[in-house]
């Protein structure tokens, strides 16, 4: 399961790639969702990948469809904690450590801090962007 999937083109082109998985794609915004189910369709893989699913990160507990609980073998974000506040990261850590079981994995992308400094000029050019944008959001450290 992706959490904060955006538009949706990572989570076709892992379904694509892996037709063996099922893919399941989730984001709070209904727009996004939007862009997501477009590109299910416009990739062909309406019969393979479901829909995408509402998931708000601090909306506890997350509410999602009891045969996806049941089969869930991971959790993905891309690209979502830098772009959201502390409370959202917390809340992923929390709602995957009651979701997920011992083999289980969660995997969180992007960019990151290491011992507080950035591993580029861009990076640290992108996280003052962002700071720009709301002062709660930024490349967080590991």
């Amino acid at each position: 399961m992706e959490i904060g999937s955006g538009s949706g083109e990572h989570g076709v082109l892992v379904q694509k790639r892996f037709p063996g998985i099922i893919w399941q794609t989730s984001d709070p915004e209904l727009v996004h969702r939007k862009s997501i189910s477009s590109w299910i369709e416009y990739e062909d893989l309406t019969k393979k990948m479901p829909q995408p699913i509402e998931i708000d990160v601090e909306k506890i507990p997350w509410k999602i469809p009891l045969i996806l609980a049941n089969s869930l073998k991971g959790i993905v974000s891309i690209n979502m904690i830098h772009v959201a506040e502390w409370s959202c990261t917390i809340a992923i850590f929390r709602e995957s450590g009651k979701l997920l079981n011992k083999g289980q994995f969660l995997i969180l992308y992007g960019l990151f801090k290491i011992c507080n400094k950035h591993t580029s000029g861009s990076n640290y050019f992108f996280d003052n962007s962002l700071k720009m944008q709301n002062d709660l959001w930024g490349i967080k450290n590991l």
